[in-house]
């Protein structure tokens, strides 16, 4: 049995050997250290050189048994750190942290964590069981403002320098595919999320956010038992402002004006483009509410027929709609869909197409106008339109194409021929149609 004391650098350390069996191994060790600075640690701890680390700390330890076997004794210890940093040459990394860690052979458990990525604070609290070849991961993470490029690169910033090439290549690919969602200043807000890991896959059972003025939320699973990675994520979207999220990289240039909601499940491997388009699937459904059409000007593609000269001074809003809305599917880097709806003020689009991942569209669109719209553009008809007020007049085939910036709007020429024999035959009736469109 005895006292002792250590004295390294700015850390005093006093401990305590309480009955020790020098033929069994069993005793008691007890050791507590001052709030010593961490500063220049890292020329001492191999696997921190070549990083900055800051801060100071505390440790509490206490081993009961065998202590030859310090990993099979009753064991505590408790490592409290308070404005801790973690960072590259370059000041990149971890700051601002501060946590208190216990630790047994049996868990490992962080409280009241909080730190800063980059300049993103987080709080978090963790848990981590089976500490050895398998352990099990449970984190909960919140954040009431992030950027996420700049997490990136902090992260990129920390990996060893024996990082496999492959997993830098992923956060490098990553990095860029957020860089283009998340232009500028946009930060993503009210950041909440759990996450576990298990069996080399991690799972994200909830999460949530806002950005772009839309909530998100989803749930996902990224396994990185196989290469490339394979994940599943399955969520939803509410109130995201279109207009904002498409004119991101061009804040000039307008596309489509609305509030988004979006249900999608996808799963897929790999990162990038390439990755996207060979392996991404998924489905789910689309809508936009109360929205306007930036990229097109659908009136002035069916005026240019003769038979609907002056449509857009008869139209009560053109180019507004609604609501746009349909379910959609992804394979081979194309979405697809067969039931795609607009509704406008005087008229509806029902159409099926295709929006490839490299932003070209290829649609036809059944154009259909309200019958009261319908009966001023020709009188001719007008006592038998003004008679079905709930009728729609049509269909006017419209082809879509092009990249979405810029589409080409035409009409069908396959379509139009018959079209234009009854309007001038004046076949109202067969021009008429009852539309569900709930």
């Amino acid at each position: 049995s005895g006292d002792f004391s250590v004295r390294f650098q700015d850390m005093s350390l006093k401990g305590n050997l309480t009955d020790l069996d020098m033929k069994s191994g069993t005793g008691q060790l007890n050791i507590l250290t001052n709030k010593f600075t961490m500063t220049g640690l890292e020329q001492f701890v191999p696997a921190l050189q070549g990083y900055k680390v800051g801060g100071s700390a505390k440790i509490l330890a206490n081993w009961k048994g065998d202590l030859r076997q310090p990993d099979k004794t009753q064991q505590i210890f408790n490592l409290t750190v308070e404005n801790g940093s973690w960072t590259n040459a370059a000041g990149q990394g971890v700051k601002n942290a501060g946590f208190s860690i216990d630790y047994s052979p049996l868990m490992l458990e962080g409280r009241d964590m909080h730190f800063d990525i980059g300049r993103s604070p987080f709080a978090a609290d963790l848990k981590i069981t089976g500490i050895g070849e398998n352990p099990e991961i449970a984190a909960k993470i919140s954040s009431a403002e992030m950027n996420p490029v700049e997490i990136c690169d902090a992260v990129i910033s920390l990996l060893p320098s024996d990082t496999e090439q492959t997993a830098k290549d992923t956060l490098d690919q990553i990095k860029k595919s957020l860089a283009g969602f998340f232009e500028g200043n946009e930060k993503v807000k009210d950041v909440t999320a759990g996450i576990l890991y298990s069996g080399q896959k991690w799972q994200v059972p909830d999460f949530q956010s806002r950005f772009y003025d839309g909530t998100v939320k989803f749930q996902g699973e990224v396994d990185t038992t196989v290469l490339p990675i394979a994940y599943r994520v399955r969520g939803d979207v509410d109130g995201l402002d279109l207009d904002r999220f498409l004119s991101r990289q061009n804040p000039g240039k307008k596309l489509l004006e609305g509030s988004l909601r979006l249900g999608f499940s996808l799963e897929g491997s790999g990162w990038g483009e390439e990755a996207w388009n060979r392996s991404l699937t998924g489905r789910g459904r689309f809508t936009v509410v109360d929205g306007k059409f930036y990229f097109l000007d659908l009136p002035g593609a069916i005026e240019v027929m003769e038979p609907f000269r002056g449509l857009s001074g008869k139209l009560e809003a053109p180019n507004a709609f609604r609501e746009i809305d349909f379910s959609w599917d992804m394979n081979s880097g194309k979405i697809s869909t067969e039931n795609f709806l607009v509704k406008g003020g005087d008229y509806v689009v029902d159409g099926e197409g295709t929006f490839g991942m490299d932003g070209f569209l290829n649609f036809r669109w059944d154009v259909f106008l309200n019958s009261l719209c319908a009966s001023e553009i020709f009188p001719d008809m007008a006592g038998i339109l003004r008679k079905e007020p709930k009728a729609y007049f049509g269909p006017i085939t419209m082809l879509v194409s092009g990249p979405l910036g810029r589409p080409e709007i035409k009409p069908d020429p396959s379509r139009t021929e018959d079209l234009f024999q009854k309007i001038q035959k004046n076949k109202a009736k067969s021009l008429l149609y009852e539309l569900v469109l709930d």
